[in-house]
């Protein structure tokens, strides 16, 4: 109850609590489902309780945050379900839709009771988280950067970006190892985790410092064992995507699992299914080179047998040869002298009758030349008479047509028309051409041929067709 102190209603601290508490209790009395991020799992070993803490943001700013509470016995059928669903275990950073109640403590605030957690909200977020980046890559044009770049013929230097522990990054060695006989694959691991939190910062982290020793290396490989999808969203965050697409060495991936391929797989050089099937890209050239060399050697073994059989191949074509090339040249020089004196004999008489003919042509020109440049002046001579008789008839045609012009537009003359009788009347200087323009009492004047007139309006009338 409260107390009147100095004239004042005073409340005890523990009743202003117990009536928030009524009145959440009214107002928040069943269980609602909330959508939030679970930025800290805050979960006590000892006791199994979680008390997360939930939060809301905006542009990157943090709009709203609440204290949450899981029970241990809750927590284990949450997590255990969660886990099936989706191959991952509760953990930082994760979009979760929660099903919770309100619960007010006057000695510890205002907390979300979470009494279950629906895992296909969380897969559908990391869903439209990884098309966003997709989009992203896209749009800033680094979308194929990686893929472009050249492969070394022999990827001998191999930067590894793996967990130390992990069971891939022990298959991919014990792979490279056994089959690595003949040849040398040096490799050197920047250790990095894989998932949760900080997977995304870990895995940048060594690309930058690969990046700054890149030219001791053909190629850089992002290694990973099995896994659920909620465990592979860092390799479709932004960050992780972009510098591998930007990365200026090709990189390979083996990341273990069976569902849809992440960003950071889409945008890479190459990708692989498992890091045992990584290590079979790689060791396939260097296997291929090998078996090309072997044979390459089994050739040059035999070689020294095979010049020797090609050699006397070669001396019995060219005893064959020099037998039968005598021959040939001795018949055909005879040919050759045959076909000279053919061609001088024929290439005179081509001459002498190309000669008569031009001689006969020549005559002929110099006959009908004359006769020609005659007929050719008399046709001149006709033609400028006809042209002189065409032009002076044209000339005398244009000018009468010119007189009957200037006559009908010295007819049109604003003078020609007054001395036909007709007046020009005009108001203040314009000429008036519709009564309905006047008023009674205004001044006109009209223009005759010879003379003007002032007068003023006394009435008007208005014509029917005007």
């Amino acid at each position: 109850m409260s107390q009147q102190i100095n004239s004042r209603k005073v409340f005890n601290l523990s009743e202003v609590t117990d009536s928030i508490r009524r009145t959440l209790a009214g107002r928040y009395g069943s269980r609602f489902w909330v959508k939030a991020e679970m930025n800290k799992l805050n979960r006590y070993e000892y006791s199994g309780h979680c008390y997360p803490d939930f939060i809301e943001r905006a542009e990157s700013r943090i709009v709203a945050q609440m204290r949450g509470i899981i029970w241990a016995n809750d927590f284990r059928r949450i997590n255990a379900a969660f886990l099936q669903a989706t191959g991952e275990q509760l953990s930082d950073g994760m979009q979760l839709m929660l099903e919770a109640s309100v619960s007010f403590d006057p000695n510890h605030g205002l907390s979300l009771v979470i009494s279950d957690i629906d895992p296909s909200f969380t897969l559908g977020e990391l869903e439209l988280e990884k098309r966003r980046c997709i989009m992203r890559l896209k749009h800033e044009g680094i979308w194929d950067s990686n893929r472009s770049l050249p492969t070394p013929f022999l990827p001998k230097r191999l930067a590894i970006i793996s967990v130390t522990t992990s069971k891939g990054y022990a298959d991919f060695i014990s792979l490279i190892n056994a089959r690595s006989q003949g040849f040398l694959i040096e490799h050197m691991l920047f250790p990095a985790i894989l998932q949760g939190e900080k997977a995304v910062e870990q895995i940048t982290a060594q690309l930058n410092n690969i990046r700054k020793a890149s030219h001791h290396f053909d190629l850089v490989a992002i290694i990973r064992g099995g896994g659920g999808d909620t465990g592979l969203s860092a390799f479709n965050h932004y960050t992780l995507a972009s510098a591998v697409a930007s990365f200026p060495l090709p990189v390979l991936t083996g990341i273990g699992h069976a569902t849809n391929l992440t960003v950071t797989e889409l945008v890479a050089h190459t990708r692989a299914i498992t890091p045992s099937e990584l290590a079979d890209i790689l060791l396939e050239k260097f296997e291929y080179l090998k078996t090309r060399i072997e044979r390459a050697s089994s050739i040059l073994k035999s070689a020294p047998l095979v010049v020797a059989s090609k050699n006397a191949e070669i001396d019995q074509l060219i005893l064959r040869l020099s037998k039968s090339s005598g021959a040939a040249v001795a018949s055909n020089r005879v040919r050759l002298e045959h076909s000279a004196q053919l061609l001088t004999k024929n290439t005179q008489h081509q001459l002498l009758t190309k000669e008569r003919q031009l001689k006969s042509f020549a005559d002929i020109l110099r006959r009908i030349s004359p006769l020609l440049i005659e007929r050719s002046r008399a046709r001149i001579s006709q033609l400028q008479t006809r042209l002189v008789l065409g032009c002076g008839s044209m000339l005398g045609v244009n000018k009468h047509r010119l007189e009957t012009l200037s006559a009908a537009i010295a007819l049109q003359h604003p003078e020609g028309v007054l001395k036909r009788g007709f007046s020009i009347t005009r108001l203040n200087g314009k000429v008036l051409r519709d009564a309905s323009e006047l008023q009674t009492g205004m001044i006109i004047s009209t223009e005759l041929a010879r003379g003007s007139i002032q007068s003023q309006i006394i009435k008007t009338e208005k014509h029917e067709n005007g």
